[in-house]
C-alpha cells in the first residue's frame, strides 16, 4: 500500500481526505499532523511514501515540506491547496514538493496524484492553475539567463588570462 501522511489543520478537510483514502484500495494512512513541526515528527517516526501538505498548515506549507524531507528524505511531498494560492504553491515547490493537487479534487484524482507521487512522478495532472506554471517557468527562464550571463563572464575572463593580457601594475 501507499503510505500517506496528511498535514492539515482543518479537521473537516483532513477527515474528507482520510475518508477518500480509506475508500480507495492500496492506501494506508500513517497519520494526520496539524502543524509543520508535527508533520516532521510524524514523518521521522513513520517514513511515509507520500505526504499531502496543506499550504496554510501552521508553521507554513513550505516549512512543512522542508521539515518532512529533512526527517524522511525518501518521502515524496504533494502541495495541497486552492487554485488561487499561487505564491504558497510555488514556495512549496521550491522547498521540494514534487507536485500539486487542488483541495477540491475528486477522490479519484487525489488518489491518482498520490500514487503518481509515490512512484516519483511530478504531479500536476491538469489540476495546476496556469498561473503557477507561468510563475515556475518565469523563474526557470530567469535562472537560465543568470547562468548564461555567468558563463559569458567566465569565458571573457578565461580568454584574457589565456592570451596573457593581464599586466601587474602594482605588486606589494
Amino acid at each position: 500500500p501507499v503510505r500517506v501522511l496528511i498535514a492539515d489543520d482543518q479537521w473537516l478537510t483532513a477527515a474528507g481526505t482520510t475518508a477518500a483514502l480509506e475508500s480507495g484500495d492500496g492506501f494506508e494512512l500513517v497519520g494526520v499532523a496539524e502543524s509543520a513541526a508535527a508533520a516532521a515528527d510524524l514523518a521521522e517516526l513513520e517514513h511515509p511514501d507520500v505526504a499531502l501538505v496543506y499550504a496554510h498548515v501552521p508553521g507554513g506549507g513550505d516549512e512543512a515540506v522542508r521539515a518532512i524531507l529533512d526527517a524522511s528524505p525518501d518521502t515524496h511531498v504533494l502541495a495541497h491547496s486552492g487554485a488561487t494560492d499561487h505564491d504558497e504553491i510555488v514556495a512549496m515547490l521550491h522547498a521540494g514538493a514534487g507536485g500539486y493537487v487542488v483541495r477540491d479534487a475528486p477522490a479519484t484524482k487525489l488518489m491518482a496524484a498520490l500514487r503518481g507521487a509515490a512512484d516519483g512522478d511530478t504531479v500536476f495532472d491538469g489540476v495546476a492553475d496556469a498561473g503557477v506554471l507561468r510563475s515556475l517557468m518565469g523563474q526557470m527562464h530567469a535562472a537560465n539567463r543568470s547562468r548564461e550571463a555567468l558563463i559569458t563572464k567566465r569565458s571573457r575572463i578565461r580568454r584574457v588570462m589565456e592570451r596573457g593580457e593581464l599586466d601587474i601594475v602594482f605588486q606589494p
